[in-house]
């Protein structure tokens, strides 16, 4: 039972480690699509309006704080990491034909502690559920719930604007 839950933690990190990494590469894209709009943009203003003088610092004032908000937001999964029993969760949502035993088997395990036996829990029931659920999972292809078109429509804006 020890083994089997050791796999199926491991590969939902593994999970929300990849998530969370395809999350940060896309916000980062759409950051580098703030900036290079902010230097053209920046440019037309200079060139469009010289002689207003409050016009071209007015224009850098909002794109910093643009910038400082499209880089706080590209941060943010760093910063913000799920628990097991999310990444569980969302798994279990892309996959329904998981039903409920994923997220059982998380939830089971941590009640399932020899210090602490919690009446009506069966320990043989609980490592069986734990054994078929990490078997069902490595058979399981979880790339499909890492979602591509993010990636792909921020490379080609950013290509588009350069």
């Amino acid at each position: 039972m020890q083994q089997s839950y050791e796999s199926i933690e491991r590969i939902l990190s593994r999970f929300e480690t990849r998530r969370t990494l395809r999350l940060l590469f896309s916000r980062l894209l759409a950051f580098l699509t703030v900036l290079a709009a902010a230097l053209v943009a920046g440019a037309s203003v200079k060139h469009l309006a010289p002689q207003h003088v409050w016009l071209p610092l007015l224009f850098a004032i909002f794109s910093l704080s643009a910038l400082a908000f499209s880089l706080f937001f590209a941060m943010r999964p760093l910063t913000k990491r799920r628990g097991i029993d999310q990444v569980a969760l969302t798994v279990q949502d892309g996959f329904p034909e998981l039903g409920d035993d994923l997220i059982n088997a998380v939830q089971l395990y941590r009640q399932f502690h020899p210090l602490k036996r919690v009446p009506g829990i069966s320990a043989r029931l609980t490592s069986a559920l734990i054994d078929r659920t990490a078997r069902r999972l490595t058979e399981t292809d979880l790339s499909p719930l890492l979602k591509k078109n993010n990636l792909t429509r921020g490379v080609i804006t950013l290509v588009i604007l350069l």
